[in-house]
């Protein structure tokens, strides 16, 4: 696998998600890949792929049914200055309209009230549906910045302790806060924003081509993009972990949802049973066909959830790509080491669900 400098790949780093896996995942199975070629990630998240392919020199697109996943993959894919994006959040913060801010304790213990007013003036000009892409750059950044614990005197994070890649229910944070006497930071939002943006923008990969598309994997025209992938890397959502949307409802709020939490699985795939999971996947496979060569190749990491009742991952995963029946032919499948160390300690929030075992990667390629 190749290594790059730390500070080309701080990038990638940009906004802290729960089900994100690891930079090396897709580094090492495009490692083959030539400059100029195509890879798809048709379940991008945050952008891993993306930004992999990136590095590579090779052209990407990526799709995701969540509205935050599409904004920070897309900040990975884009070239921009600091400066541009701090001389943005100036602009907004001393031209932007004041809204009403959202009421309750939670938005009381969460942040400070100059923060969540600054909060607000961004939100105000998020809401749009398509982001010019300095707007887009910013708000990635500031989603990655909304939540988390400081550690230190430098502020990275404008709220109360919470953790970074996802959002507890409120009234979990209000009685963990409450019991713990824990107050919002007082936070200097533009310098926050400058030293985050130096930090991560000033040194960049090369741009390549590609695109990040707001929508479903299962029904997306890819063929009207006018591309053939010759890579398909990716993680599909795993069985039994349903709360992709409502774990990311404080990064949702910014962009213009709800001051609660969404409970929204329109355009997730099926978690209702097993079968209805491996017809859903069937249906990206078969979907994903009409825009991959002959000899493309897919790369997909899937892993079991505790508790889940199911057959093993990997064989949920086989089974999509049988019912598929437009010729992905598999070759291995090859067990992931864990090389996560284990937590010291017991955090504050539960995580929204338990780490994947058995995480398995699987290898096959287009045959028609």
């Amino acid at each position: 696998m190749r290594h790059f400098p730390e500070q080309r790949v701080k990038l990638n780093g940009l906004c802290p998600y729960f089900t994100r896996f690891p930079l090396r995942f897709p580094l090492e199975r495009m490692a083959k890949a030539h400059t100029g070629e195509w890879a798809l990630d048709p379940f991008c998240g945050c952008g891993t792929t993306l930004f992999a392919a990136r590095l590579l020199g090779v052209n990407a697109v990526g799709v995701d049914g969540s509205r935050i996943a599409t904004i920070i993959a897309r900040a990975k894919m884009q070239q921009l200055t600091p400066k541009a994006v701090i001389d943005r959040a100036t602009h907004i913060l001393t031209s932007a309209p004041m809204t009403e801010t959202p009421k309750g304790p939670f938005w009381e213990l969460c942040y400070a009230p100059e923060t969540l007013e600054a909060l607000c003036r961004f939100r105000a000009s998020f809401t749009k549906s398509l982001l010019s892409p300095t707007d887009n750059a910013l708000c990635a950044l500031l989603l990655g910045m909304l939540h988390g614990t400081n550690k230190g005197e430098t502020r990275r994070f404008f709220s109360n302790r919470l953790p970074a890649d996802f959002a507890p229910r409120p009234d979990d944070a209000v009685a963990v806060w409450t019991r713990r006497n824990l107050k919002p930071p007082a936070c200097d939002v533009p310098s926050m924003i400058a030293r985050r943006a130096r930090l991560l923008l000033s040194e960049q990969p090369k741009a390549a081509g590609g695109s990040v598309h707001e929508a479903d994997s299962r029904y997306i025209k890819l063929e009207a993009l006018g591309r053939v992938f010759d890579w398909v890397v990716t993680s599909p959502p795993y069985y039994g972990m349903n709360s992709y949307s409502v774990d990311q409802w404080l990064r949702h709020w910014l962009v213009g949802g709800e001051a609660v939490p969404q409970y929204n699985t329109g355009r997730q795939i099926s978690q209702q049973t097993p079968d209805a999971y491996v017809a859903d996947l069937g249906k990206v496979w078969r979907n994903l066909a009409v825009a991959c060569r002959p000899g493309t190749r897919l790369v997909a990491r899937i892993g079991d959830v505790t508790g889940a009742d199911a057959p093993p991952a990997v064989e949920l995963l086989k089974a999509s790509l049988h019912n598929a029946a437009v010729g992905w032919k598999i070759y291995t499948c090859r067990a992931v080491r864990n090389t996560s160390p284990p937590s010291p300690s017991r955090p504050l929030f539960a995580p929204p669900a338990p780490k994947p075992v058995n995480e398995t990667e699987l290898f096959a390629r287009f045959e028609p």
